[in-house]
């Protein structure tokens, strides 16, 4: 069972890199993520929601943008959870690496499903935002789906190796803003390790986006993702 586990998750690996290309322009950033579950009564079914992203980029020698995200969730079952907040997210420059500030405000609803199969812990998001950017004619829509295993390494399961790869997809266009369709793929690979109730995971972060209009861009990022719970 270890062995098919393994492979599995080499598998996954194997498809998160045959998604990335080499020939459209790159930025080399750097993104850290801090989230906080916060119980709201003792039996955890009630949590806030709390996250901030800073991230930099311009091959890491200013900031690119900030993102502060709060939700209220409400956990269905063990394995179900359903999240529904508001997101702020501010961008500081352009496709040129132009300065250019850009407000982009969110309402956004969640699906998360976890399961366990082949000794991996696999979860499925389903996102859906609203959101309401700057110098543009209506609200975008966008969904999100994202699949992500984490394979333990030890008996413990404190630590081991993690994985993920989500899909954005544009619902409508908006006039001086998103298109409709295809909006960026996003690929993670890296350890992960668990210290009391906080997990922590470190590694290669890979988007490609056609985020400013019709251009392309892959962003090569290290990315630091710190998750607490209390």
């Amino acid at each position: 069972m270890a062995t098919r586990a393994r492979l599995a998750f080499l598998l996954l690996l194997v498809l998160i890199r045959g998604r990335l290309g080499w020939a459209t322009p790159q930025d080399f950033e750097a993104w850290s993520a801090a989230i906080a579950l916060i119980s709201l009564e003792d039996s955890k079914r009630y949590q806030l929601y709390v996250e901030a992203q800073p991230r930099l980029g311009d091959n890491l020698q200013r900031m690119a943008a900030v993102l502060a995200r709060t939700a209220l969730v409400y956990n269905a079952t063990q394995s179900l959870s359903i999240y529904g907040g508001y997101a702020w997210f501010p961008t500081f420059y352009d496709s040129n690496y132009h300065r250019a500030y850009r407000d982009d405000q969110r309402l956004w609803e969640q699906l998360l499903y976890k399961h366990n199969l082949w000794n991996i812990t696999w979860q499925h998001r389903v996102r859906q935002e609203q959101r309401w950017i700057e110098r543009t004619d209506g609200v975008s829509h966008r969904t999100r789906y994202m699949i992500k295993g984490s394979l333990a390494l030890s008996k413990a399961n404190d630590y081991g190796i993690t994985a993920f790869d989500e899909v954005m997809v544009n619902l409508n266009g908006v006039e001086g803003g998103p298109w409709g369709g295809y909006d960026r793929n996003r690929i993670f690979v890296g350890p992960f390790w668990l210290s009391g109730t906080a997990r922590y995971e470190v590694g290669y972060l890979g988007e490609h986006a056609k985020r400013f209009g019709d251009d392309e861009r892959w962003v090569h990022a290290v990315a630091v993702i710190a998750l607490y719970s209390f």
